[in-house]
């Protein structure tokens, strides 16, 4: 993966549509690779609920931790290797509308090492 950092912001809301703001949960991802197959990916969140609820806030740990470990970690690695370290637009993927920003993302940093490779 390419070295990234991600805010993201989440939350519930009650059915009458009150603010979200006693369930805010803001998390921050941040990714940098060690190698051509391997990523470094360290994750905060963040609640003022973790103050006052020791209990909220291993629920949570535990329920990032389970969806890291037990759902993104092992997908990631099958698509890594159903991909067999080739690049992913070398494969001519299907892009949908939701892509455009990561595809602009990937764009501007193969631009940046281009510039810097050619000096």
């Amino acid at each position: 993966l390419p070295p990234a950092n991600m805010f993201l912001d989440t939350g519930s809301t009650p059915v009458d549509g009150a603010d979200k703001t006693d369930a805010a949960l803001p998390m921050a991802h941040l990714l940098t690779p060690e190698s051509a197959t391997s990523t470094h990916y360290f994750w905060a969140a963040a609640s003022e609920k973790f103050q006052s609820s020791e209990q909220f806030r291993h629920m949570v740990y535990g329920a990032i931790d389970q969806a890291f470990k037990n759902e993104d970690e092992p997908m990631v690695a099958a698509v890594a290797a159903r991909m067999k370290g080739r690049d992913l637009l070398d494969m001519s993927p299907v892009l949908l509308p939701m892509d455009a920003a990561a595809m602009r993302a990937r764009r501007t940093l193969q631009k940046l090492i281009n510039d810097e490779s050619s000096g």
